[in-house]
């Protein structure tokens, strides 16, 4: 078996983990048929791998998306390059089934389902497992699910979470601690406020109460009751817009009805008992509303410090109501319901008194009962008793009974400051120490959470830091650094042990490079006979080719240039053969100037005569100047005709250049054959230009002949007077026909020159048409021989061909 089926293969998606062991058992497959020798099975093998590798591709990919998986598109590359080598690796199966192939197709399938699974399957786990597609394969129980849990978690988070934990808790206790402590002291800054209000309302409530038993005594008919009120406004007037100022609870309304009160009292708009009434109520209402606003306070401490101050004042209202009543009752006298307030007012002021004392501290009950007992309060006590039901008006002065309730009240405000002041310093004390534990509170639970946090880093350091640079190093190891430091080999705990687990692996993977590095070689060697061959052959294929390709290239220019040189050698037969015409058509010309010369040497002497004949006759002229008159009529029809010769000679003298000039076009055409006839040709345009030079010169004095002629005509008027003359212009005459002779007769010599090199021009042209046809066999030969090897280089290139294809195949 090539592959054993393990649990670490499982992914946990059932399609995924059907697939593998799919894998597994065709790779199996294979090592059995390799095992058993059935190689010829091995391509169909490979086949059924490529078919089934297709689908499983198409199942996973789709999964990825689904859940859209960040590395999909890398995924799939890999998947890719797989499939072609899957796919290349077969196509070598068809063409060689030997055992090493078969075996090296086995190897490569195991590693790369090692490398598919464990490699890279793997790491879709928990991507999986978080979309709800992967099931657990850890195990079923609390502990396995709980590691598996923290297993999505690095090691840091987890220490960080096991110190936070504890500290978080810690410092929610902290805030908890903090918090109550600072209600108190939020507390008591509340009842240190209250403490004052309540002072300052205690204050009112004590000038509001003197206030109604003052008034019930001016409606009474008491003078000085009547003079003192308005004094008692103005004090309670102060204190109350104190207390407005604070206006804490109901405090503004209650004390606007005192204003409505006092109208009614001034105008006498209500009964005495309900002005009475009024004021008790709204004082009743001022302390009610302190309690209201006491409602809610935590600290037992300050509530029952606070429940005996209100008691105190509930009670000393009390009793300044019962003051008020019995003010009425004693002026007036104590009717039923008058009577019955009396005795209520009594009773509660001794009810409130009972709570007074049962929160107060035992020394303010002390001094509670020792002020109350005291030998001066008798009087009072004795006054309170007198008042009888139906007792008649004056029995008792009001005015005393109002005086001793005053005084008694009086010590009653006393020990409510007292507890007032010691609500305040209980308030105090107990902000103080909330302040002060405030304090302590923060400082410890700060110290013990940076000493927490201090070694939660301290311990991540210890562990996380050498884990991380493990990780570090096998990371680099696995990028192919072999020679990284591995940290950590002389520790004593489980890092050491990781530590040097880390180095024998280094040392394994050394080894496999060592062996890798020997087999590299060994191919190296191989290959480097292989790159040689091939080298060899390329370098003969190249070279080969080089040279086939040139001889064909030469063989082709070799064509063109027979083509050409069969063309030229026809071009040069038919310009001969133009040029020996043109050649025929110069000598004719040169024929017609040579006999015009000699016409032209005939005039000359002619001249000759005719001139020696004048001199001859000019002696006579005296004797003959009639004869002389037809002589010089004779003379001037010689000089015209003179005049045509030499015009008949220009003409041929143009005519010779124009062939000249043709014969040296048609030599250049020739080229190298003509250079010969272009000389002679030259030679003729020289002639021809001296010709016409000479017959120039012959007209000119032709011209002067019959200018003397005309002359001549007139001097046979004068004939005696110009002899001497006439013998002088017979004579130049006779030296200019010399020189004309001699011009003759080197134009006679040069055009029978000009008659030579004709001859010589057509022999040449002879020469080089029979060279021209020997040129344009040669150049057919010469055809036949590139075609010849034209074909030899294809055949060449062909067969090089063929040796190279059957080297690289082998």
């Amino acid at each position: 078996m090539v592959i054993q089926w393990k649990p670490v293969y499982e992914i946990g998606v059932d399609f995924v983990d059907a697939d593998h062991r799919k894998f597994c058992d065709m790779i199996n497959d294979l090592g059995a048929a390799l095992a058993a020798g059935r190689l010829a099975e091995a391509p169909g093998f490979m086949t059924q791998v490529g078919s089934y590798f297709e689908q499983h591709c198409a199942r996973e990919e789709a999964a990825m998306r689904k859940i859209n998986f960040p590395g999909l598109d890398r995924h799939i590359q890999e998947n890719r390059k797989i499939r072609d080598n899957i796919g290349q690796l077969t196509e070598k199966l068809r063409r060689d089934t030997s055992p090493p192939v078969v075996e090296a197709a086995a190897a490569f399938l195991t590693r790369w389902f090692l490398d598919h699974v464990l490699g890279q399957d793997l790491q879709l786990r928990a991507a999986y497992r978080a979309a709800g597609m992967a099931k657990a394969t850890a195990g079923s129980g609390i502990a396995a699910r709980v590691d598996l849990f923290l297993a999505g978690f690095r090691v840091r988070t987890r220490i960080l979470t096991a110190a936070l934990i504890p500290t978080v808790l810690a410092i929610c206790v902290t805030v908890l601690l903090i918090h109550g402590k600072y209600g108190v002291v939020k507390e008591m800054e509340h009842v240190h406020a209250l403490a004052a209000h309540a002072v300052n309302t205690g204050n009112l409530v004590h000038e509001l109460q003197h206030e109604r038993g003052l008034t019930a005594l001016a409606l009474s008919g008491d003078a000085l009751a009547q003079s003192t009120l308005p004094g008692q406004h103005e004090k309670a007037d102060r204190l109350r817009a104190v207390v407005t100022v604070e206006a804490m609870g109901n405090t503004a309304k209650v004390l606007a009805e005192i204003d409505r009160l006092r109208a009614a009292a001034r105008d006498k708009s209500m009964n005495t008992p309900d002005i009475v009434e009024g004021y008790s109520t709204a004082i009743t209402n001022l302390l009610d509303g302190l309690g209201e606003v006491a409602r809610g306070l935590e600290s037992a401490r300050v509530t029952n410090r606070l429940t005996a101050y209100l008691s105190l004042a509930q009670g000393k209202e009390r009793a300044g109501q019962e003051r008020a009543v019995g003010v009425v009752g004693f002026a007036e006298s104590f009717s039923e319901i008058r009577y019955r307030r009396f005795v209520e007012r009594s009773a509660q002021e001794r009810a409130y008194f009972s709570t007074y004392l049962t929160f107060a501290e035992p020394a303010h009950q002390k001094k509670f009962k020792d002020v109350l007992q005291n030998p001066s309060m008798s009087g009072f006590e004795d006054l309170r008793n007198s008042a009888k039901l139906d007792l008649p008006p004056g029995a008792v002065d009001a005015k005393k009974w109002f005086d001793a309730a005053t005084s008694r009240l009086t010590v009653l405000k006393s020990l409510e400051n007292d507890a007032a002041a010691d609500l305040v310093a209980t308030a105090t004390s107990i902000g103080s120490a909330a302040k002060r534990d405030l304090t302590v509170i923060a400082t410890i639970m700060a110290a013990l959470i940076g000493l927490a946090l201090t070694l939660t880093v301290v311990i991540i350091r210890s562990v996380v830091g050498p884990f991380l640079a493990l990780a570090g190093t096998i990371h680099r190891i696995g990028q192919g650094e072999k020679d990284a430091e591995v940290q950590g080999i002389d520790r004593k705990d489980e890092i050491g042990d990781m530590a040097r687990t880390i180095m024998v692996f280094r040392s394994a993977l050394l080894t496999n490079d060592t062996l890798q590095a020997e087999q590299a070689l060994e191919r190296a060697f191989n290959e480097t006979r292989v790159h040689r061959r091939e080298d060899l052959t390329h370098t003969f294929d190249r070279k080969v080719s080089q040279y086939v390709g040139v001889l064909a290239s030469s063989a082709t220019e070799l064509v063109a240039t027979a083509h050409e040189m069969t063309r030229v050698a026809g071009d040069t037969t038919d310009r001969s053969t133009t040029v020996a015409a043109a050649s025929e058509q110069t000598s004719t010309n040169i024929q017609t100037v040579a006999s015009a010369v000699e016409e032209l040497a005939a005039s000359v002497g002619e001249i000759t005569r005719q001139v020696s004949h004048s001199a001859h006759m000019s002696a006579d002229a005296v004797r003959e100047a009639d004869q002389t008159d037809a002589t010089v009529a004779g003379l001037s029809q010689a000089a015209q005709k003179i005049g045509e010769v030499v015009s008949l000679i220009n003409d041929i003298a143009s005519q010779t250049n124009l062939l000249a000039l043709n014969a040296t076009i048609e030599a250049a055409r020739a080229g190298e054959a003509g250079k010969g006839f272009a000389v002679v040709a030259n030679e003729v345009k020289q002639l021809a230009n001296q010709t016409v030079k000479a017959t120039s010169e012959i007209g000119d004095h032709i011209k002067a002949i019959q200018e003397a002629t005309r002359d001549s005509v007139d001097a046979i008027r004068h004939i005696g007077g110009t002899i001497r003359e006439i013998n002088g212009i017979s004579t130049a005459i006779a030296s200019a026909v010399e020189e004309q002779s001699a011009a003759t007769a080197e134009i006679s010599r040069n055009v029978q020159q000009a008659a030579q090199g004709v001859e010589d021009v057509n022999r040449n042209i002879v020469e080089v048409s029979h060279g021209a046809n020997q040129t344009g066999a040669a150049a057919t030969q010469v055809l036949q021989a590139a075609g010849d090897v034209s074909n030899r280089s294809e055949m060449i290139r062909a067969e090089v061909e063929g040796f190279l294809s059957e080297i690289r195949a082998i």
